[in-house]
């Protein structure tokens, strides 16, 4: 089983910088880092960025992977 960690974004939240995303209401964050300091990197749309951990509500999907040998 695998977890993966993800967030749905709760605020909408415009870039200030190039290495920020702009996220809207119902997006799904992906391949989140959480970091200290209030702001978390992770994807969405196929963009990769900062935005701050207090626009989004996160979540842990547990996935069940079969690996044939």
């Amino acid at each position: 089983m695998v977890s993966v960690l993800e967030a749905v974004v709760e605020f909408d939240y415009q870039a200030q910088h190039d290495d920020e995303l702009t996220i809207a209401i119902g997006d799904i964050i992906s391949n989140i880092r959480k970091d200290e300091g209030g702001w978390w990197e992770g994807e969405v749309d196929g963009r990769r960025g900062l935005f701050p951990d207090n626009f989004v509500r996160d979540f842990q999907l547990s996935i069940n992977i079969k690996i044939n040998q």
